[in-house]
C-alpha cells in the first residue's frame, strides 16, 4: 500500500505558506539552472565533473545572475501542494522531461553551496543545502523508480555538502536551527523508495 509520503504533498515546506502547486514554479527554475550554457556549466566542479581549480570572481558571477532562479525554488517549497500531472495511463510512452534538468538543478545548488562555504558565507552556503534537500524531494512525489533514484543521488550532493560545510563551519545559531527544523520536516514528509517500487 502506498504511503501519504508518495502522492502530492499538501502542506509547504517553508513558511510562510501560499496557496497554489509548487510543480509549475520549478519547472521555471529548472528551465534555467538545469540547463546552464557549457561555459558556465565548466566553472562549477559538481556541474563539469572535473577537478579544476574554481574561479571565485565567475562562480559569484553565476551565483548572482542566477540568484531570480534560486529565489523561485525557494518559492516553490512554500507552496501548498506539488503535483506533476504525470500521464500514468500513457505507460510507457510517458515522458519525464525534468528529471535531468532537477538531476542538474541539485549540483549547480551543490556546487553554489561549496563556493559560498569557501567564501565564509556558511549561512547562505546552508540555506542552498536545505533548498536542495527539498526540491529534490519534491521531485520524487508521484514519480516512478527513476525519480526515486534520483532523489537518492541528489540527497547525497547535499549530505557531502553539510560535510564539508560542518567541518569547519561560521554559522549562526539561528541559522543551524532553523535548517534543522526544516530538515526534520522534510525527513518527516520524504517520499520513500518502497511506495515507488509499489507504483512500479
Amino acid at each position: 500500500m502506498l504511503s501519504d509520503q508518495w502522492f502530492v504533498r499538501t502542506k509547504p515546506l517553508a513558511e510562510p505558506a501560499i496557496p497554489g502547486n509548487a510543480w509549475d514554479i520549478y519547472k521555471q527554475a529548472w528551465d534555467v539552472i538545469g540547463n546552464l550554457p557549457g561555459d558556465e556549466r565548466d566553472a562549477i566542479p559538481e556541474l563539469s565533473g572535473e577537478e579544476v581549480a574554481p574561479d571565485a570572481d565567475k562562480l559569484d558571477t553565476i551565483c548572482q545572475k542566477y540568484r531570480s532562479h534560486i529565489d523561485l525554488l525557494r518559492q516553490a517549497l512554500q507552496r501548498t501542494t506539488v503535483d506533476p500531472h504525470y500521464a500514468y495511463e500513457q505507460g510507457f510512452a510517458m515522458e519525464f522531461p525534468y528529471v535531468s534538468k532537477c538531476l542538474a538543478a541539485s549540483r549547480f545548488l551543490a556546487g553554489m553551496a561549496s563556493h559560498l562555504h569557501r567564501q565564509g558565507r556558511d549561512d547562505e552556503a546552508l540555506d542552498l543545502l536545505v533548498l536542495n534537500l527539498g526540491m529534490s524531494q519534491d521531485l520524487a512525489r508521484q514519480g516512478p523508480l527513476m525519480q526515486s533514484l534520483v532523489l537518492i543521488m541528489c540527497e547525497g550532493f547535499v549530505h557531502a555538502g553539510c560535510r564539508e560545510l560542518l567541518a569547519n563551519h561560521k554559522l549562526t545559531p539561528r541559522s543551524l536551527q532553523e535548517a534543522l527544523g526544516m530538515m526534520e520536516k522534510m525527513d518527516a514528509g520524504r517520499p520513500q523508495l518502497r511506495d515507488a517500487l509499489t507504483a512500479e
